[in-house]
């Protein structure tokens, strides 16, 4: 009997205490496990409408990374549908702190068909372009399992392109100022033209846009003008993987 007793009097006990501090309860529970669910970051309850907007937040920036992702991807199929080169995607492994912008060292080799001479391409720093890639640069030495990439600003790159849509043909030679040469002037009126690698360039695919050349408007066009400065859009400080272009049949 006395059992009994002991029992329902715990159980209205529980029950009256619940009544009275249940709220206060499940709202200190909440600011306790809070911090362990959400980011300081992560903004505040307002109006009921905090925690929905946290989560629409969250998903609109995994949305945006996606499309970022897959916009890469679906360059590099159209870069890998090239009828008469393959493309091999490689890591970069080694950049000399002394000498980033012209050298580096890449994850592939003559184990993967890569050869000296071959031109790569990496992303580009320049936003609101056609292509998300451009040359940055060409295999100068290459091992069993690793090659090494002189870029654009290394002294001995060169590349045959293109200015402009007209198609004059030039020569691209590297630098620490890279720059345009051996092209007939007066072919060239004064403006911006986009440089685009040229059809005749060992290696290369033809038609890839890499960059700009400016001449200066009201030019003389009589005098004779045997360089122009070329930029570069490949972002060559954080290049952190290349797509090298390899000929289908040897070149």
């Amino acid at each position: 009997m006395k059992l009994r007793i002991a029992i329902v009097l715990a159980i209205s006990g529980v029950i009256v205490f619940m009544i009275v501090f249940g709220g206060s309860l499940r709202n200190a529970c909440r600011d306790f496990i809070s911090p362990f669910l959400f980011s300081s970051s992560a903004p505040k309850a307002i109006d009921g409408q905090g925690l929905e907007g946290f989560q629409l937040g969250s998903f609109k920036h995994v949305f945006a990374s996606l499309r970022r992702e897959n916009a890469e991807l679906r360059e590099l199929l159209k870069i890998g549908k090239m009828r008469d080169h393959r493309i091999e995607i490689a890591q970069t492994i080694i950049r000399d702190p002394k000498n980033w912008r012209k050298r580096l060292v890449i994850d592939k080799g003559k184990d993967c068909g890569l050869e000296v001479g071959m031109f790569v391409l990496s992303a580009n720093a320049v936003g609101g372009i056609e292509t998300k890639y451009s040359v940055s640069g060409r295999i100068v030495s290459v091992s069993e399992h690793s090659s090494e990439i002189g870029t654009i600003f290394d002294e001995i790159f060169s590349m045959s392109v293109m200015i402009g849509e007209e198609g004059i043909p030039a020569v691209l030679r590297g630098g620490d100022l890279p720059a345009l040469v051996y092209f007939d002037s007066s072919l060239i009126k004064g403006g911006e033209f986009t440089v685009f690698s040229s059809p005749y360039s060992e290696f290369s695919a033809p038609y890839i846009p890499i960059g700009t050349t400016i001449m200066e408007e009201g030019t003389d066009l009589f005098k004779l003008i045997d360089r122009l400065p070329f930029n570069t859009w490949a972002d060559i400080q954080n290049i952190r993987f290349v797509i090298i272009l390899i000929p289908r049949t040897p070149p």
